[in-house]
């Protein structure tokens, strides 16, 4: 991950041969008449300081960060789940992660569906651990696409010194794509 100025660079590898999945942040969106041909994306990367030689681009694809949570409508007959419910940034790949617990959970909760208490319990318990990811991801999203010199240099020696133990890597990767933890139905029960 490189941040700056203009945006951030992160380069994923993917242990495919050589491939790698990069990601380019425009604060500002793309440049109007902006080509998206590995020779254009490639002058991008490497005036953020990447240097690697880009021979072939699969796919390019353009998306904006969004964070969304579906109103509670207080409808006993709809219950939405997955990017139905809440949408998030994809830092720390926490969007699919979400929509599956609420699956999971959903379906321990509906042989109790009868129940309206039950059901409400399930919706409160989704909505506590989407606005949960929500805070964490808008989180991440904000300390990596900072643009101001000095707030990178301070978020930077602030990384380095999490990074050099166990416990800060595992304190880091738990603020972004959240604790280990198990599933629980809309009861609070552990699943599982």
């Amino acid at each position: 991950m490189v941040g700056g100025p203009r945006g951030l660079l992160v380069v994923l590898p993917m242990h495919l041969d050589g491939w790698a999945r990069v990601v380019l942040h425009l604060p500002d969106g793309p440049a109007p008449g902006a080509s998206d041909t590995p020779a254009a994306l490639a002058a991008e990367a490497a005036a953020r300081g990447w240097t690697a030689a880009v021979r072939e681009c699969r796919w390019t694809s353009t998306f904006r960060t969004q964070r969304r949570l579906a109103a509670d409508h207080g409808s006993r007959r709809v219950l939405l789940i997955g990017d139905a419910a809440h949408v998030c940034s994809p830092v720390g790949g926490q969007g699919l992660n979400l929509g599956l617990r609420d699956a999971v959970s959903l379906a321990a909760a509906l042989p109790r569906a009868a129940d309206a208490e039950g059901l409400a319990a399930w919706r409160r318990a989704r909505r506590a651990d989407a606005l949960g990811v929500l805070a964490r991801t808008d989180l991440a999203t904000r300390a990596w696409t900072l643009r101001s010199a000095p707030a990178r240099a301070v978020r930077d020696t602030a990384l380095r010194g999490v990074l050099t133990t166990p416990a800060g890597r595992r304190l880091l990767a738990e603020s972004v794509a959240g604790p280990r933890r198990k599933p629980r139905d809309g009861d609070g029960r552990t699943l599982g």
